[in-house]
């Protein structure tokens, strides 16, 4: 699969191939000291790949990376969202995985009944572990973001506690 990942805080963009586009993208932001957003993922090979770098190829900075100018960003408004639908399994192990929350839980925050639980701490630790942006950020831009991770902080699921021992009567 083709995959479009923006840097857009210097105003790049790398448009690579990978079997597994959102697992290279978790990879990929882990190691990046700035954010970066997987924009789109369509069918391709990497001849289609290579295409792209030769139609690109003026606006190539470094190998996979390229400058973000129109028509790029035009070129993938054509391509399909990257951002997955809320009821989507793999969300849910996602949530489980970004916020350490049990399946029970992150159940009822992707429910119609419990969508209100989909709050910004949790919605921002989805976009911190793999870059979607999610309920209450689905449309925050990355100074948005910043602001909000900054005031409002990430997801921390609350301690176990430990069950009552029964006093001897």
């Amino acid at each position: 699969m083709i995959y479009f990942i923006t840097a857009r805080d210097v105003g790049r963009v790398k448009i690579g191939f990978s079997e597994a586009p959102r697992t290279r993208f978790i990879k990929m932001q882990t190691d990046s000291p700035m954010p970066l957003v997987l924009e789109r993922i369509c069918d391709g090979d990497t001849a289609d790949e290579r295409a792209l770098h030769q139609r690109f190829a003026g606006h190539r900075v470094n190998r996979e990376w390229f400058t973000l100018v129109p028509e790029i960003e035009a070129h993938m408004e054509t391509l399909p969202s990257a951002r997955l639908n809320p009821r989507d399994k793999s969300l849910l192990q996602i949530i489980i995985a970004a916020t350490g929350c049990g399946k029970s839980y992150a159940c009822q925050m992707l429910s119609d009944k419990y969508a209100h639980k989909l709050t910004i701490p949790i919605a921002l630790s989805v976009f911190f572990f793999n870059g979607m942006k999610i309920g209450p950020i689905a449309d925050a831009t990355d100074e948005d973001i910043a602001v909000l991770d900054k005031y409002c902080g990430r997801f921390t699921p609350a301690p176990t506690r430990a069950p009552r021992e029964r006093s001897a009567a």
